[in-house]
């Protein structure tokens, strides 16, 4: 009987192990499920809260790209309204003190020399030694003289021309 009664108690144990072990299993599933319970809502909720937050920084990135624009429009007004041409003519004018040229004459002078002065420069007999002095000289006064002429010519139209000159207001 021993034999039986030892058969009956192998298998008792053997019962028991595997009904423990369906109750561990049972365990593992249960915690599973729970932790997926706990784990989904979570992600689910912080998912949405990281979207609010994206949602507010593309927000305020809108309104400071609009504020930009805003600002790019006054400064780009103002920059039309300094370049404009009648705003500086009035700023030359009232601040500097500029006027309108009374007149402007342009002075055409012949800068080449004269062809009589050349023929006198230079003897018949053929051309001049340079070892003469006067006629070296004189070949290049005609030069010098009609340079002269278009100096004196420039400095008397700038003079008639150009109003006095003064400091701008800014300057004093």
């Amino acid at each position: 009987m021993e034999c039986s009664y030892a058969r009956i108690g192998q298998l008792g144990r053997e019962s028991a192990r595997r009904r423990s072990s369906r109750t561990a299993r049972l365990m593992a599933a249960c915690g599973l499920v729970a932790l997926l319970a706990i784990a989904l809502p979570v992600t689910f909720v912080a998912q949405r809260v990281e979207i609010v937050r994206a949602s507010d920084r593309r927000d305020e990135a809108r309104a400071r790209a609009e504020s930009l624009k805003k600002e790019w429009g006054r400064k780009s007004l103002e920059l039309a309204r300094a370049e404009s041409l009648d705003r500086v003519d009035w700023v030359a004018r009232a601040e500097l003190g500029m006027i309108d040229p009374l007149s402007t004459g342009v002075v055409l002078v012949d800068a080449r020399p004269a062809p009589d002065s050349v023929a006198a420069a230079v003897p018949a007999g053929g051309t001049a030694a340079v070892s003469e002095p006067p006629t070296v000289l004189a070949s290049v006064a005609g030069v010098v003289e009609q340079m002269a002429v278009a100096a004196v010519s420039n400095l008397v139209a700038a003079w008639s021309v150009v109003p006095p000159a003064r400091l701008p207001s800014v300057l004093e």
